[in-house]
């Protein structure tokens, strides 16, 4: 019999953002982040991406984001990797137009 894979219990693996067209931002969760997302001044809806989660937010305006552990997600906007100054835990609001 093989050996056992060893797993990692630091990090999920992360699969690349799925290709979109239009405005867009992907949340990629490496650990638990909860997501309140407005998106076009349309209601606010909020919930919860789990490790190795992905979450699409299309948009044609506007969206407003508030990360509750900013530090914890991968973000991409429009097919870029956007970079979160946030730490662990750490709550942050962005806006994309």
């Amino acid at each position: 019999m093989a050996p056992a894979a060893e797993a990692t219990a630091s990090e999920p693996a992360l699969s690349p953002p799925p290709a979109v067209e239009g405005k867009h931002v992907i949340i990629q969760a490496r650990e638990e982040c909860w997501v309140q997302a407005t998106v076009d001044g349309a209601s606010t809806r909020s919930f919860t991406v789990y490790p190795g989660e992905t979450s699409l937010l299309p948009y044609k305006r506007k969206v407003s984001l508030v990360l509750g552990n900013s530090g914890g997600v991968n973000l991409t906007h429009n097919g870029k990797s956007y970079k979160i100054s946030g730490r662990p835990s750490e709550k942050r609001t962005l806006v994309f137009e």
